[in-house]
């Protein structure tokens, strides 16, 4: 017996084997389930005692997994983790959680966790990583050391077993993978759709699970339940079945899933009708300006807004700028967008009122009449000489006679100084402009629409203009 004593101490010693006295016990963390034994980097063999403690409060069941590492020690992504001992729901505090059989599994590095989970469905989880199984080597060290002491083991006869009575065949109703599939579905109810009838989990290669039903839809699936405790429906086509099937009980699953819903895309609004109330404004005076914005489409549209300009023909100068806004309008339904717009200057004179919304413009000319501004200067620019001939206020091309070098990543808008709908690309474009116009002084080009889409404006800043011919005043 001293032998014995010794030879186990020194397989202890050469394998560098760190045992726990319970004094070192690492104290209970804060969620109630951790692993105090083995700690990282311990090398494992046979039989293992796993330590540590899961108290949490509705406690459902836990359960201990191990998986194998790559070759960097890190855990993969995508492998499902194995249990490894029996699914217990009865709390522990720094004692026992499972007793683990390592002969069966190959040598190498592995990671273990104890997985809990909770009546509300809350999981909690502790991991230890690495682990070194080494069940050869250890076999190797324990017969060196029984040699080195003249303890190797001789043969004996073989004992006469008495015949005995033939244990009972087991019926019971189990499910095993069929051969060929490392792992099968276990689902939510009996149908093969990731989206209405996800899988809860997985019945490796190997392993034996009861069947607890069939199905009352007569799809043929069964219930099941996993090593860890988990219930759900496996298909008849990937398993085979162990024992009596014949009386199971027949249970309806639970319901698919509902599908997600569809989002429906908002129909894009048009503008259709521009008036003035009065046919006209007069100077001074604040008026109506009203802009018909119709939903063509067959779903509700978004809501938005309508800008309203005032343009005097003869400088092409911005002379009043508002805006009005409208809600989300039913299919083939319209609504009325009414802005009060003043203009002060260039009475008497032709003025164009300019509507805009989501890339569209509409446009309706009359003269400003005198009003409450008869007798005030107007603010008429110094004439230009009489060789000079200053050009339009706006300018509409073919393309390829109006080219700009838009800038990368150059923001692209509804319209001038409306909302951002795009941008140019991070090498920048050279661009077709259709048309060219000025807005509070500053210069704008609307492009070319491409692909059905609204036509977007970018302002000079960011998209310097290479023929003359594109600049207006």
């Amino acid at each position: 017996m001293k032998r014995i004593l010794l030879s186990v101490a020194i397989l202890l010693l050469t394998l560098g084997v760190a045992v726990a006295a319970q004094e070192t016990v690492t104290p209970v963390s804060d969620s109630g389930v951790e692993i105090v034994w083995p700690q990282p980097v311990s090398e494992l063999w046979g039989m293992v005692t796993v330590l540590g403690t899961v108290n949490v409060p509705d406690l459902a069941l836990y359960f201990v997994e191990a998986i194998p590492l790559n070759n960097d020690l890190s855990i993969p992504d995508n492998a499902p983790w194995i249990p490894i001992a029996p699914a217990s729901s009865v709390p522990v505090i720094n004692n026992v959680l499972a007793e683990v059989n390592t002969l069966d599994a190959p040598d190498g590095m592995y990671a273990i966790r104890v997985n809990v989970m909770t009546a509300a469905g809350e999981v909690y989880t502790d991991v230890v990583s690495p682990l070194r199984l080494s069940n050869t080597r250890f076999a190797f060290e324990f017969e060196r050391i029984m040699d080195r002491l003249g303890q190797s083991v001789q043969p004996t006869e073989t004992p006469v077993v008495e015949p005995t009575t033939e244990a009972p065949v087991d019926s019971s109703p189990r499910v095993t993978p069929s051969a060929g599939n490392n792992s099968v579905n276990v689902r939510r109810c009996d149908q093969v759709d990731n989206a209405t009838c996800p899988v809860l989990g997985f019945l490796l290669a190997g392993e034996v699970a009861p069947a607890l039903a069939i199905s009352a839809n007569g799809t043929g699936w069964f219930q099941i339940r996993l090593p860890a405790g988990l219930v759900g429906w496996v298909s008849p086509t990937v398993v085979t079945t162990i024992g009596d099937t014949s009386s199971l009980p027949r249970v309806s699953p639970p319901a698919p899933l509902p599908p997600a819903p569809t989002a429906v895309p908002a129909s894009q609004t048009v503008l259709n009708g521009l008036s003035i109330d009065g046919g006209a404004l007069t100077c001074g005076v604040t008026g109506t300006v009203r802009v018909n914005v119709h939903n063509p489409g067959s779903t509700n549209s978004n809501a938005g807004t309508v800008t309203v300009q005032d343009v005097a023909l003869r400088t092409g100068s911005v002379t009043a700028t508002s805006t009005g806004s409208f809600p989300s309008i039913a299919p083939r339904g319209n609504f009325v967008v009414v802005v009060a717009l003043t203009v002060t200057t260039y009475f008497n004179e032709p003025h164009q009122i300019r509507a805009i919304s989501n890339g569209q413009q509409l446009t309706v000319d009359y003269v400003l009449a005198t009003g409450n501004c008869a007798g005030v200067p107007t603010a008429t620019p110094p004439p230009a000489p009489p060789t000079a001939t200053p050009p339009p206020a706006s300018r509409t091309f073919q393309p390829g006679e109006c080219t700009v070098n838009a800038q990368p990543n150059a923001p692209l808008y509804a319209y001038p100084n409306g909302p951002v709908t795009g941008a140019i690309g991070p090498e920048g474009a050279t661009m077709n402009v259709r048309t060219s116009t000025r807005v509070s002084g500053a210069l704008w080009f609307e492009l070319f629409p491409e692909d059905g889409n609204p036509a977007p404006w970018i302002p000079a800043t960011t998209a310097p203009y290479n023929q003359d011919i594109c600049a207006v005043y």
